[in-house]
């Protein structure tokens, strides 16, 4: 679960985060949000940085951003 990526070192939950809801359907962001959730409940560590050091909680809120 806390795994990361070999070259940009994003964890399943940066993933996660970066997934854009603006092209999906209802379904398909229930189960993004059902992923968040589990992923949360099983110790995934929000506090992880990527390679270019973007903690979870920052690409959510920067992801907001844009598409609003």
């Amino acid at each position: 679960m806390n795994t990361a990526t070999p070259e940009t070192m994003e964890s399943p939950l940066h993933l996660v985060a970066r997934f854009s809801t603006s092209s999906s359907t209802a379904e398909v962001v229930s189960a993004m949000a059902n992923m968040a959730k589990l992923m949360l409940q099983e110790a995934a560590n929000v506090n992880a940085q990527d390679a270019d050091g973007w903690y979870v909680i920052n690409l959510d809120i920067f992801r907001e951003k844009i598409t609003s």
